[in-house]
């Protein structure tokens, strides 16, 4: 056991970098040639539209495999009633006090430069959720693996044992080779059932809930099978290269012009192999590089969920100075990353965790 907290300091520390990488993400999401985001600059460069897709890779995949890994350990730590206390709280309470604030302070500007569009579509589409999103998927996920434990003990033995029997004896990358065709067969029945885009008033979105359930439960997969974390993290990073490598390659040639389903199936499995193998080559660098306690790391640990829930706002509202400057884009997103990073750290070493009350409200504990 000893062993096997010792070597989670590198999944601790990958969930704060990726959760940090959030002010990256949106920084340079303001300078994507897309211009999907809320504040879009009229001189977009296609460096950052290449940042974007490249951080969108691995980030949210990886992530959320985490979760589901620190879900499993929890679960058995503390068993389904306190679980489901403990591990709602950290994720609801930030998510509808950061809503009703920083979130109705979001809007209230939005509306003031004029980029807040219909209201009513601001409510019904989730756009008011925005970077929250990531919470919401976590409160369906934790639902779900608290039916699931809640399963007769022989039932979840039934499921268990073929599960690590599966990672005993098949090589992981091959897994991961296996693992998209989930998100093929739940995407099949979403399109089949008329359900895609199914959306309540933005409390609940179906699409984006079913894109990342499969790594949320790999990862609490991972924590059935004995030593699959491990081996997980020790896939040769030159195989996970070109896997990656085939991936682009091939999505590049698939004709969706055709029309046919062959070709959009094809799509959506290259898609998430390409996800899939950024996540194994993510998990391989954390492993060798940060499976050692650092004081730095804790201290980007503790302040990532802050960090992450203050950076949104304040990322908007630089970005809206810094376009009406007119300040270059490579410029104004190095700043956007180092100001935002630097006083949502501030906010939270010197003021949210000198709050209780602050602390519970904004960090769920």
């Amino acid at each position: 056991m000893q062993n096997q907290v010792d070597r989670l300091h590198f999944m601790d520390s990958m969930r704060a970098i990726l959760m940090v990488l959030g002010v990256v993400l949106h920084s340079a999401e303001v300078f994507n040639p897309r211009q999907t985001w809320v504040v879009v600059s009229d001189n977009p460069q296609i460096i950052m539209g290449y940042l974007v897709d490249f951080i969108s890779t691995f980030r949210m995949p990886a992530f959320f495999v985490v979760s589901g890994y620190f879900c499993f350990l929890t679960m058995r730590k503390y068993r389904v009633k306190k679980f489901f206390k403990v591990r709602v709280t950290r994720v609801a309470v930030p998510l509808v006090v950061t809503a009703l604030t920083l979130n109705v302070l979001q809007a209230i500007f939005l509306d003031q430069v004029g980029l807040l569009g219909p209201l009513k579509e601001y409510i019904t589409d989730s756009t008011f959720i925005g970077h929250l999103w990531f919470l919401r998927n976590l409160l369906v996920y934790f639902l779900i693996a608290c039916l699931l434990a809640l399963l007769p003990l022989f039932l979840l033995r039934f499921i268990i044992r073929p599960i690590r029997l599966v990672f005993n004896k098949v090589p992981m990358l091959l897994i991961v080779v296996l693992l998209p065709m989930v998100s093929v067969v739940m995407t099949s029945v979403l399109v089949i059932t008329n359900m895609m885009y199914f959306n309540f008033f933005g409390l609940y979105a179906n699409y984006i809930v079913i894109m990342y359930m499969p790594f949320f439960f790999f990862g609490v997969l991972l924590g059935v099978g004995k030593d699959s974390l491990r081996d997980f993290s020790t896939v040769n990073p030159l195989f996970s290269l070109a896997l990656l490598a085939v991936a682009v390659l091939l999505a590049s040639v698939v004709d969706l012009s055709s029309g046919s389903n062959l070709a959009e199936i094809g799509v959506i499995y290259l898609g998430k192999l390409k996800e899939w193998a950024a996540v194994l080559i993510v998990f391989y660098l954390f492993y060798k590089f940060f499976s050692q306690q650092s004081p730095l790391m804790r201290l980007m640990s503790d302040a990532s969920y802050t960090i992450y829930l203050f950076h949104h706002l304040l990322v908007i509202i630089l970005a809206v100075v810094l376009i009406k400057y007119s300040v270059p884009a490579l410029v104004s997103v190095l700043l956007s990353i180092l100001v935002v990073t630097a006083v949502t750290f501030v906010i939270h070493t010197q003021v949210i965790v000198k709050s209780s009350v602050l602390t519970f409200l904004y960090n769920g504990k």
